[in-house]
């Protein structure tokens, strides 16, 4: 288990439209960013990010953050803690730096999205964004009310709470006790952020990939097998050779997706090995999105929606690997066919 920070998040604290003017936050304010107040008391943030108020009441502290959605990893930002004395008694943290998030901004929404900061070290929290759409969302607001049970009846849903959560099985369970406590996952695992839950990912991953199946077989497509990489699934319908990358997601309105080297290489037909990467004379490459799919803590998925099935148009990478293997020609790096990259999707469905 690990000690967390837990908070319904409002209008004021989302992405708003100062910077995305179609941003469903609505919010035409200047913080973008959680507030925790002290309640009275600093000693719990205090311990928390390690800050001291009483040694200096009015600083600001940069930390590195991973970001999650539905506990999907998505991006790294740099943000800041304000840690700031008001003309109230309670002096409170502000916690920003995720405005920037597209992906955030598009498909949360205030009031349905909670916010869980998670400590690394003490220059690494990292975030992780809750919509109503994850199974996970009520109970950690159930916990956030009884935590807030003196408040009330209306605003027990309002104020940040310490919660103990055990990232592996996402169990989560109320707290008094504000230290960090240790986690079932190894020191690494906590160092790098790994915390989206493998068997989570395989199941959104075989469920998106099952709709694809019977999508296409509605359709006269015979299923041919799954390969996994450098695409997932091969089809073929009067003798035209269709190969499938899928992609799955439990939040909704995604416009992009994140492909591999290796998944844009064999698109191009520039991906030698293995075997099956080659092209034939009537092969066509697509990529589907699955979205908002459903999840429950028994890892069985349901619903989604096919939102783009197009095909996988990208750039030949050749030039860029040429122009990379010789910036590094003198060095130990070497490059991999594994980097990642940003797809943007037009939601457009062909088949």
């Amino acid at each position: 288990m690990e000690l967390v920070i837990a908070k319904l998040l409002k209008k004021s604290e989302g992405p708003g439209n100062r910077f995305f003017p179609n941003s469903v936050w609505n919010n035409p304010g200047k913080q973008f960013g959680a507030a925790f107040t002290s309640k009275g008391t600093t000693d719990e943030l205090d311990n928390f990010f390690e800050l001291d108020f009483n040694a200096e009441p009015n600083h600001i502290k940069e930390y590195r953050s991973q970001t999650y959605l539905n506990f999907e990893f998505d991006t790294s930002y740099i943000g800041k803690l304000n840690w700031t004395k008001t003309k109230t008694p309670d002096p409170h943290i502000h916690f920003k730096g995720y405005w920037d998030n597209i992906k955030l901004q598009e498909s949360f929404y205030p009031e349905k999205t909670i916010l869980i900061v998670r400590k690394i070290n003490s220059e690494h929290f990292d975030t992780y964004f809750i919509s109503e759409n994850d199974p996970f969302f009520n109970i950690i607001l159930e916990k956030i009310k009884i935590k807030n049970s003196h408040r009330p009846k209306s605003q027990r849903d309002s104020g940040f709470v310490f919660l103990n959560i055990d990232f592996s099985k996402f169990e989560i369970s109320q707290t008094d006790e504000h230290q960090n406590n240790s986690s079932e996952s190894s020191p690494e695992d906590k160092q790098l952020g790994r915390s989206n839950d493998p068997k989570r990912r395989k199941a959104i991953e075989l469920y998106a990939e099952k709709f694809i199946k019977q999508y296409l077989k509605d359709k006269g497509f015979k299923f041919v097998r799954k390969y996994g990489a450098p695409y997932d699934l091969k089809f073929l319908k009067d003798d035209q050779d269709i190969r499938v990358e899928v992609k799955g997601s439990t939040l909704p309105n995604l416009s992009i997706v994140n492909v591999t080297e290796n998944e844009i290489l064999h698109s191009t037909n520039s991906l030698n090995e293995p075997q099956h990467a080659k092209h034939n004379k009537n092969t066509e490459v697509y990529i589907a999105l699955v979205e908002n799919i459903k999840i429950d803590k028994k890892y069985v998925a349901s619903g989604g929606d096919l939102v783009h099935f197009d095909f996988f148009k990208t750039k030949n990478t050749s030039s860029w690997r040429d122009y990379s293997e010789k910036y590094f020609s003198d060095s130990e790096i070497k490059l991999a066919n594994n980097c990642k990259f940003k797809l943007f999707l037009n939601r457009n469905i062909v088949v």
